[in-house]
């Protein structure tokens, strides 16, 4: 019923109105597409980011391990502080992920994360915002519980520099060497060796929830490409269905009542002035179909009154014609009675008019 007014109405506006809704119809949707395309483009850069994000968390970690297990062997606090430096990069993105699941979270400390993770500035807004609009899609999702189990992970290597670092900075006659060893300052290797081999298991339990996050996240960014080309395409098609619809709407009123007046004015051409051309709608057309009647009407009436008149003029031209030798013959008898001539007989005709009267 709402389609069915709608076109009523739009069958009944001006055509100058048709046209601009046509106008501003096309320009709406093509904003809409235009929308669209700048949030696919946002998000697409959000999820690229995301990934080079990941890149950085992995080879980070990979870099923190490193320097610990240096730090084993060299005992040199500058591989023990570059253990530390690498490690702010998972810790700065576990910082964001604690944030943003808080119903209420602080942006600033979110991006500050980001940050600390070497995210770039750009694309930090974009990040959290692909993480508070897709959080619950099963993809994005999956992705964020991996993120949790790997920061939960690599903290616990934490634990391992503090021990490490304990253990090779242990005073004299405490690294738990031999008896008769007591004072050397060197740190227990049976001790380290014990330390460093917990290393190894976490290692491999990042690389594999490494994986898994890349493999689940590029899924995830399949999913979210398909599905905005297909928004993409169902706009575009859109866009064009709208505006070859309300074109055909508005050239169709337009032809078909122009061709309806053609049709009228060719039968009216042939004399034929009972052809009224049929109205279909208000708009110009429709006020020129309305004239057209009105004109045809006129021009109707102005004929038939021509012709009563030609016909009046005929009959009273006929009226005189008849009545012409009437005249003469009883002027001649007129005069010949003057003259005492009565034996002209006028005719006296069965109009019984004042002409026969004056004859008899």
């Amino acid at each position: 019923m709402a389609n069915f007014s709608f076109f009523r109405w739009f069958k009944n506006v001006s055509i100058a109105k048709k046209l601009y809704s046509v106008v501003g119809v096309m320009a709406v949707l093509i904003a809409v597409e235009l929308g669209t395309l700048y949030f696919a483009v946002n998000t697409l850069s959000s999820v690229r980011a995301f990934v080079g994000a990941e890149g950085l968390w992995s080879k980070s970690q990979k870099d923190a391990v490193y320097y610990l297990q240096q730090y084993s062997q060299t005992y040199n606090e500058e591989d023990l502080q570059a253990f530390y430096h690498f490690m702010k990069v998972p810790l700065g993105y576990h910082k964001t992920l604690l944030e943003l699941k808080k119903t209420n979270l602080d942006l600033v400390v979110a991006r500050q994360g980001l940050l600390e993770g070497r995210s770039h500035p750009d694309d930090i807004d974009g990040m959290i915002k692909l993480f508070r609009r897709f959080k619950d899609n099963s993809y994005i999702h999956e992705s964020i519980n991996i993120w949790a189990a790997a920061d939960s992970t690599v903290a616990e290597l934490i634990p391992i520099a503090e021990k490490l670092h304990a253990e090779i900075n242990l005073p004299a006659g405490q690294a738990g060497l031999p008896t008769g060893q007591a004072g050397s300052s060197s740190p227990s290797q049976s001790k380290l060796d014990e330390i460093i081999q917990e290393i190894e298991p976490i290692n491999q339990k990042l690389t594999l929830l490494e994986d898994d996050f890349s493999y689940t996240l590029g899924e995830g960014a399949r999913w979210l490409e398909n599905t905005i080309l297909a928004l993409l395409l169902a706009i575009a098609l859109t866009v064009e269905f709208s505006g070859l619809i309300l074109t055909y709407f508005v050239v169709r009123g337009i032809t078909k009542g122009l061709k309806e007046i053609m049709s009228a004015s060719k039968s009216i051409a042939k004399r034929d002035f009972s052809v009224k051309a049929q109205v279909f709608s208000n708009d110009e057309i429709g006020v020129l179909a309305n004239s057209f009647n009105d004109m045809t009407a006129e021009l109707s009436n102005s004929i038939q009154k021509q012709i009563q008149s030609s016909q009046d003029l005929e009959s009273k031209t006929k009226f005189i014609q008849e009545n012409e030798k009437r005249i003469v013959g009883i002027m001649d008898a007129l005069i010949k009675t003057t003259q005492l001539d009565f034996s002209e007989k006028l005719i006296v005709s069965d109009k019984g008019d004042e002409l026969d009267a004056i004859a008899v």
